[in-house]
């Protein structure tokens, strides 16, 4: 009941479900219990969201929250049954959330702005998260694999997979998948990072064409076990995980900010890209977390739950962690039985402010994103063309069959390429 709220709501329960803001540098801007009017006993916020606006949209157990970027309370629906609400998405202004509808079946429901119901559409199994594309179909991973809704909450099909899907993402056509595989055999493919599971359960990644093809499957994990939560995409393609290990040889990468395993289980953060190129596919892979009560009767590890990318690929993940010891910066370690969690990382190789996927050169400080190109034989500014005129495009200004570097071309004359 000291959790710091910012706007005076108080506790209603044993487990309350709360928003918070952070800012940069982890300033906590803003922070209320969701269900400020309710008399709820116990909640907790499972899924969060941002639209357009700046609006939060809160997925609880109980319901489904919209806020203001003030923290003001814009509508609160109770959409779901008993098990409550698991994934939120927003898009064009619209929400699509997914939860139980009770009797083994899950839920989707899409909300204009204002809270109306716009469809609502039900499936067997569970489902655990969604996402949208830009043409409104939505996308849910669940018990069972992934269904496919169309933009009016038509049932265009599933594709079954092996485990539990608990994240999913969209890019570039192609539909990202993360989760945990105990049983069952995830059939990966030629090329894949770890084509071999460990006996006690590996978390994996899959990545399906729009047919639901399976285009890549490869394990990640080590001896013990291991569960991705949830997944975000850059713009080069490759999956950023995060979840559970309780692997001792989980495969961190050099430079890893952690590779020793500390208590009952850690966080783990990986990027994977699904090249088909084996032991290169993981591009990075680190630990994260303490010692945390690992004796009994408290197994408590530390867990990730959720990650995001920013536009210059910041990667922020929230979990849980039990640790006193956890490696915060701005405040020391776990008071409770265990505290909500809020981590950047950010790789960076040539500190130029822009991050592995979204630099096209990360060993390089010279070329990011808006760059001034110059002429250095290098894609300056990141647009896929090296040594570009102040044209816009390359030129051969003296017809010698190769695309200079000069302006010669936007002056009008022809002369001796200016290297």
């Amino acid at each position: 009941r000291d959790f710091p709220v910012t706007d005076g709501s108080r506790s209603n329960g044993s487990w309350d479900a709360f928003v918070a803001v952070v800012g940069a540098g982890g300033s906590l801007q803003f922070a209320s219990y969701v269900d400020k009017d309710s008399e709820e006993a116990d909640d907790i916020a499972r899924d969060i969201a941002v639209d357009q606006a700046g609006n939060i949209l809160v997925l609880s157990a109980a319901e489904v929250v919209k806020l203001a970027p003030d923290g003001t309370l814009l509508f609160a629906e109770t959409l779901f049954g008993e098990g409550g609400g698991y994934g939120i998405h927003a898009a064009d202004g619209d929400v699509y959330a997914v939860g139980d509808a009770g009797g083994g079946r899950s839920r989707v429901v899409k909300l204009d702005g204002t809270g109306i119901i716009l469809y609502s559409a039900e499936f067997e199994g569970v489902g655990y998260d969604l996402t949208v594309d830009d043409e409104g179909h939505a996308f849910v991973a669940g018990g069972s694999g992934v269904v496919r809704l169309g933009p009016g909450g038509a049932l265009l099909g599933s594709t079954s997979l092996p485990g539990e899907a608990y994240g999913i993402a969209v890019h570039d056509g192609h539909i990202y998948i993360a989760g945990r595989i105990r049983t069952g055999d995830l059939s990966a493919t030629p090329g894949a990072f770890d084509p071999s599971q460990d006996a006690a359960g590996d978390a994996y990644l899959a990545v399906l064409d729009g047919e639901s093809s399976v285009l890549y499957a490869s394990y990640l994990g080590g001896s013990s076990e291991d569960v991705a939560h949830d997944l975000a995409v850059d713009p080069e393609g490759c999956a950023y995980l995060t979840g559970l290990t309780r692997s001792p040889d989980f495969p961190t990468t050099v430079g890893a900010f952690d590779s020793t395993l500390g208590g009952a289980g850690d966080i783990f953060l990986a990027r994977l890209c699904p090249s088909g190129w084996g032991a290169r596919d993981l591009a990075y892979a680190t630990l994260l977390g303490g010692a945390d009560p690992s004796t009994p009767p408290y197994l408590m590890p530390d867990r990730g739950f959720a990650v995001a990318l920013d536009g210059h690929c910041h990667a922020y993940l929230t979990g849980e962690s039990g640790s006193a010891d956890f490696p915060a910066t701005t405040a020391g370690g776990a008071t409770g039985f265990s505290d909500a969690v809020l981590v950047e990382l950010f790789l960076d190789a040539d500190a130029d402010g822009w991050g592995q996927g979204c630099d096209c050169d990360d060993g390089d400080a010279t070329s990011y994103p808006g760059a001034v190109e110059i002429c250095d034989d290098r894609d300056n500014n990141c647009d896929g063309q090296k040594d570009e005129s102040v044209c816009g495009e390359p030129t051969d200004a003296d017809c010698d069959g190769v695309n200079d570097c000069t302006s010669d071309l936007c002056l009008g004359t022809v002369g001796d390429d200016l290297l």
